[in-house]
């Protein structure tokens, strides 16, 4: 008969287990995060693809004397068009800006032309976070009647200026070098430090997103994976300008040429937006 008893967990042991699970966690929950945040901006990704299809899909029909066809705020001739009303399942609502290069008019053009729901303007993350859709579905209560950045989730590219390279990328030029749609910044101003992700952490001066370019690909920032820059791009180039060595997305530092980036949000100039 054996009459040895069976040993028992040491406090040794234990701390040995508790120091084992404390690594893992530390392990998994840094990569469980990233792992959220990308599968976020895929979808992210995914509905800003769309919208630039539909820009794209657009300009096949919105050609003028040239045969260029131009994306939406810009009619046929490639001049800006007049703001657009949009009629929606319960009235019809206006645009917020007054001329095509207001991104509030160009959602609204292509709204009215039925290339996606208001719904698809939105962020995932930000669907009922402050955005909403033009109309809330069965009321029209205290609604404000018009299209604007309250209604939509992503920059576009400023085109203000006809004589601008970004003008001329406003139409479907497959180039691989000119971002067309972006996450926009919410930051205190422009400079790496000071662009800022709305998903972030209000004042720490870190910018992450997408952006799309006009062949169709598009490109996830983010400081957290070495991206330190962001959101300043390289070897960027607009229209027949030149390439831009660093080209920070919201920063219009050749606006005599209109040769960089420059992503416009809440109007048709304003790069910065607060929250």
């Amino acid at each position: 008969m054996n009459n040895a008893r069976q040993r028992g967990m040491t406090i040794r042991d234990l701390l040995i287990v508790v120091v084992t699970l404390a690594v893992l966690l530390a392990i998994a929950v840094p990569a469980i995060h990233t792992l959220k945040r990308r599968l976020r901006f895929a979808s992210n990704a995914d509905q800003m693809g769309g919208i630039f299809q539909g820009m794209v899909t657009f300009s096949q029909s919105n050609r003028g004397p040239t045969g260029d066809g131009y994306y939406p705020g810009l009619n046929g001739s490639g001049q800006l068009v007049d703001a657009v009303t949009f009629t929606g399942v319960d009235g019809t609502f206006l645009s917020d800006g007054t001329r095509g290069d207001d991104p509030s008019v160009r959602y609204c053009v292509m709204l009215n032309a039925s290339y996606f729901t208001p719904e698809y303007m939105i962020r995932p993350a930000e669907k009922g976070n402050g955005k909403s859709e033009v109309w809330p579905i069965g009321e029209v209560d205290d609604v404000d009647d018009s299209v604007s950045s309250d209604n939509f989730s992503y920059a576009m590219l400023r085109i203000d200026d006809p004589l601008s390279g970004r003008r001329g990328e406003w139409q479907a030029t497959q180039n691989a070098s000119a971002v067309v749609l972006s996450d926009r910044n919410v930051g205190s101003g422009s400079a790496v430090g000071q662009a800022e992700s709305d998903l972030a952490e209000a004042g720490s001066g870190r910018w992450e997103g997408q952006v799309q370019f006009n062949d169709g690909s598009s490109l996830f920032l983010s400081p957290y994976d070495g991206d330190y820059d962001s959101p300043v791009l390289t070897n960027t180039r607009f229209g027949v300008g030149p390439v831009m060595d660093a080209d920070n997305l919201f920063s219009d530092d050749e606006e005599n040429t209109g040769s960089n980036a420059a992503m416009v949000y809440q109007d048709a100039t304003t790069l910065v937006n607060q929250k």
